[in-house]
């Protein structure tokens, strides 16, 4: 299962205010394929856990196929700790990717703690892999290809891009 912070790891970290209405968030589409595709590897899981609340990143998270998505959690552990239950996984078997202190104590019960390149100093050096990407510009993307090959999951799912389709994709 690979669990990730919202904030600067499925976004750029940036927050655009109007005047009505949520915050604007963006997203990166690349990390939002491979969501996609790790989605359809057999007994693959995505989690997201952040402490702000904002209906934009539900509606991401819906659209991209995470089941697991736990807003407003000022304290991290409770919420992983309750998505590892509902997963039926240990903490060992469980990627988790943050990029600043607050997710300092997920990053270090998780059995692989992950940071993208934009981590406050801390958090990478906890960090068994610091992605080359940032958050919010393919750092996911980077983290769910090295999982699945390492799990021979990805020659599998690149099958159907190599391999002439009817048309749908």
């Amino acid at each position: 299962m690979l669990i990730l912070d919202a904030d600067g790891v499925f976004t750029d970290g940036r927050v655009y205010y109007e005047e009505k209405g949520p915050c604007l968030l963006s997203f990166d589409i690349q990390d939002g394929h491979g969501i996609r595709m790790a989605g359809r590897a057999e007994d693959f899981r995505i989690g997201l856990i952040t402490a702000r609340e904002n209906p934009i990143l539900a509606t991401r998270a819906r659209e991209l196929g995470i089941e697991e998505i736990v807003q407003g959690a000022r304290k991290k552990i409770p919420a992983f700790e309750a998505m590892m239950a509902r997963a039926r996984v240990k903490s060992d078997e469980v990627a988790y990717m943050g990029d600043d202190v607050v997710d300092l104590p997920v990053l270090r019960r998780a059995g692989l703690p992950i940071a993208p390149a934009n981590a406050v100093p801390d958090v990478k050096r906890v960090a068994a892999l610091v992605t080359s990407a940032s958050g919010g510009n393919g750092a996911i993307r980077e983290v769910l290809e090295e999982i699945l090959k390492a799990q021979g999951k990805w020659q599998g799912l690149m099958r159907r891009y190599r391999e002439p389709t009817d048309g749908r994709s």
